[in-house]
């Protein structure tokens, strides 16, 4: 066996495969079959974006990877309402199986 090479900058292909296979062993252990990307933005009137989140759903599960807030809005109620948005898709997409 060849020895474990970590990667900076990994192939697009090679993370793709990755995640397809962590998520055919994860579909075919669980049945849940529902993952999906999720994304919500905040704009002000001029289309800017001045708070977001991204992450995903699967199975009645959320994951927040990022979430941003610019600095002249924080401590308004944005990243609150950003997460309460989230966990009612997640809520919603639950019980739609």
């Amino acid at each position: 066996m060849k020895p474990i090479v970590i990667e900076d900058h990994p192939s697009p292909d090679d993370v793709a495969r990755l995640e397809a296979e962590v998520l055919e062993f994860n579909y075919s252990v669980t049945g849940y079959r529902d993952g999906r990307e999720l994304a919500a933005f905040v704009r002000d009137d001029a289309g800017a974006m001045v708070a977001g989140l991204s992450g995903f759903t699967w199975g009645g599960y959320c994951k927040v990877e990022f979430l941003w807030v610019t600095a002249a809005r924080r401590r308004s109620g944005l990243g609150t309402a950003l997460i309460a948005a989230a966990e009612a898709v997640t809520q919603r997409n639950s019980t739609l199986q």
